[in-house]
């Protein structure tokens, strides 16, 4: 009865519209107010800043170690094992290496040092099997209000590694790729950095950026954004 009654409007409108099909305007959805979305206006409530996502041992963390033990020992083994092949004639000089820049913020040294840092972090087991949301208490952000610039989603739990494989007894391929046990998802906010009333009270005051858990804030004034609902 709903769906006779539906078409019967649909029809109403066509025979109105004399026909004309492209005047029927599709209803918007209503979006869910309590959703908080990219434009919309917050209070920090818990002023919890989210500094990272991840392992207990950062690759940044790791890339400063590389660099501060091993950066003799890179450049030793680009000036003198790479580069040093620079004559044309050579079979194995493919490139032109004296037309690299060697120095610490190179992209070759840099690519170096990530690739050690990616193998330390991996070698250590990321420090810990625990992935969570580490954060810095920051009094001077309670109570801000500020716009939500960006919304990202991330994963926390204890990792386990893949396991299974065939089976001969049974003849079947049984396989886990591994993941994250007791698995939780959470909603981290990209805030403007730019707090007008920190700013004037404290012309030193400063963020590089601001990133909180929607969980930690409370929206005061919907946007004009209409992204999905998260």
């Amino acid at each position: 009865m709903k769906e006779l009654c539906k078409m019967t409007n649909i029809t109403k409108n066509i025979i109105f519209n004399g026909g004309d099909l492209s005047t029927i305007q599709p209803k918007k959805k209503k979006l869910n107010q309590n959703i908080i979305r990219v434009g919309d206006i917050v209070k920090i409530i818990n002023p919890e800043r989210v500094i990272r996502v991840g392992y207990p041992i950062p690759f940044n963390d790791a890339c400063e170690e590389i660099d501060k033990l091993y950066q003799d020992e890179i450049f030793t083994f680009l000036n003198k094992t790479i580069y040093k092949s620079t004559n044309k004639s050579e079979k194995c000089a493919l490139f032109d290496f004296s037309l690299i820049n060697i120095d610490e913020k190179s992209k070759v040294y840099k690519k170096i040092v990530s690739a050690l840092a990616y193998e330390y972090i991996q070698q250590k087991g990321f420090g810990g099997r625990e992935r969570k949301i580490y954060t810095e208490y920051r009094q001077d952000l309670e109570g801000a209000i500020v716009k939500v610039t960006n919304i990202f989603i991330r994963k926390t739990g204890t990792y386990f590694s893949p396991s299974g494989g065939y089976d001969n007894y049974s003849g079947e391929y049984d396989y886990d790729p591994g993941g994250l046990d007791k698995m939780k998802t959470h909603k981290i906010l990209e805030l403007d950095h730019w707090i007008s009333g920190l700013c004037q009270s404290n012309p030193n005051w400063f963020i590089n950026s601001l990133c909180i858990e929607a969980i930690n804030v409370e929206k005061i004034h919907e946007g004009n954004s209409e992204e999905c609902d998260y």
